[in-house]
């Protein structure tokens, strides 16, 4: 760009920034964007502190796991899976060595390796039931 545009554009955001009529504002820097978002601060606040574990309270550390998103204590079976993840990818890690690259391996390298599961927060959901058999019947 030229230096005469340039300067066209600095003097031009300049005037924007220092402009205190509504017009020239950015939607962003209006006085009732910033009240909204004031006010979900807040509300986003009060969740934290009623309804779920409050993630800034060092003095109220919980010995089990935590969703952060839900603030739910996760169930005895999610704990111990979670838990389970480093023996679990030592079995995994082992039970490759063993069969793709023992002396009489088993598989060869390239082959997929099994899946390995564990039990995570969104186990804990309640499904809904999936039958698709069956119908409604909106007659009167």
């Amino acid at each position: 760009m030229r230096r005469h545009v340039t300067g066209e554009y600095a003097q031009a955001f300049e005037e924007l920034c220092k402009s205190t009529t509504k017009e020239k504002l950015h939607d962003e820097l209006g006085t009732s964007r910033t009240l909204k978002d004031k006010t979900d601060v807040e509300s986003i606040k009060e969740y934290i502190t009623t309804e779920g574990q409050n993630l800034f309270d060092l003095g109220q550390v919980l010995e089990a796991l935590v969703n952060i998103t839900t603030g739910k204590i996760a169930s005895q079976e999610v704990q111990e899976s979670l838990g389970n993840i480093p023996e679990k990818g030592r079995s995994a890690f082992k039970t490759f060595v063993n069969e793709c690259l023992g002396d009489g391996h088993i598989k060869g390298f390239w082959e997929p390796l099994g899946r390995i599961t564990f039990l995570t927060f969104s186990d804990m959901k309640k499904g809904l039931s999936n039958d698709k058999d069956r119908k409604t019947d909106f007659r009167c």
